[in-house]
């Protein structure tokens, strides 16, 4: 369960508590075993989505401390809205406000972006001809056309890389 709820709209993203971003998941120590990973892609960061109990940059406060005033506010401790708008919000909710051109939960993709659906293609060496597995080029994430000496994975909406294998979140 992540603890993230997206509202659309021109102007705001509204997020329930906090996140982080950090380059590898391994770096985030895996979220503490609190929360997902998941790829922003738009600005290649990491990002920790905290189970529903837990919030943070690493999802390492206990919600109801932070709720009881014990923890920082978010806006000032763990909220980045990457220079591109202004968080603000109280309680359980807090949001970046984005400035024109720019979207997503911490207004890190630019509005020329399109994180739609993704066509890439992986080189490969004719060491053996078969037809591509979608399950396994495309991790169960796209449709696999060609063969394996040449291939590519149609990623579905919200993943994107050679292979589908970085999840993004689509404003």
């Amino acid at each position: 369960m992540w603890t993230l709820l997206l509202l659309l709209s021109s102007s705001a993203t509204t997020m329930a508590l906090p996140t982080s971003r950090g380059n590898t998941c391994e770096s985030l120590a895996n979220c503490n075993g609190h929360g997902t990973c998941a790829v922003f892609d738009g600005d290649g960061d990491i990002y920790c989505f905290c189970d529903d109990d837990w919030v943070g940059t690493r999802c390492q406060i206990a919600k109801d401390k932070w709720l009881n005033g014990t923890q920082d506010d978010p806006c000032e401790a763990v909220i980045d809205c990457n220079d591109h708008g202004v968080c603000s919000g109280r309680g359980e909710t807090v949001q970046c406000n984005c400035n024109p051109g720019w979207y997503g939960v911490r207004c890190q993709i630019p509005e020329d972006q399109n994180p739609a659906t993704t066509t890439t293609k992986k080189p490969t060496t004719k060491e053996s001809e078969r037809e591509c597995d979608t399950n396994i080029e495309c991790n169960g994430h796209g449709s696999c056309y060609g063969t394996n000496y040449e291939w590519e994975c149609e990623c579905y909406s919200g993943y994107s890389g050679v292979n589908c294998e970085i999840k993004q979140l689509i404003r």
